[in-house]
């Protein structure tokens, strides 16, 4: 089942991305496997750029800046594709997509069960 929350911004996402291979992750992995333009993940009131094959830690977000984009793969087979000027980030061991603010489009096997969307207030 395909669970799209999309604030806006239609885009072409394979067209502006730089994929990488990636080994197979581990269990409750999330790993970046596209980036375009400004790309930065956060933790703890940190911020560091980030780029194709990265793996994000429970709590780290992936924020985009102008005409950035960024697409995150787990481990559950879910797929976080998060538009320009967004701040996302996804745990999948509970498959919750955190959405501060901007755009992001959630595409997960029907088989993984639901995944939650909470929309922060920041």
């Amino acid at each position: 089942m395909k669970k799209v929350v999309n604030l806006g911004l239609p885009v072409l996402w394979g067209a502006f991305f730089c994929v990488g291979d990636l080994p197979a992750q581990e269990q409750g992995e999330t790993k970046i496997t596209a980036v375009r333009n400004q790309v930065t993940k956060s933790a703890e009131g940190t911020n560091a750029p980030t780029d194709v094959g990265h793996a994000l830690k429970s709590g780290e977000a992936v924020e985009t800046g102008e005409q950035g984009l960024a697409e995150l793969k787990s481990s559950d087979a879910t797929t976080v594709r998060i538009g320009e000027k967004s701040r996302v980030a996804y745990d999948p061991n509970d498959r919750t997509v955190k959405l501060d603010r901007g755009i992001v489009v959630v595409d997960t096997p029907s088989e993984g069960g639901p995944v939650k969307i909470d929309l922060g207030q920041n």
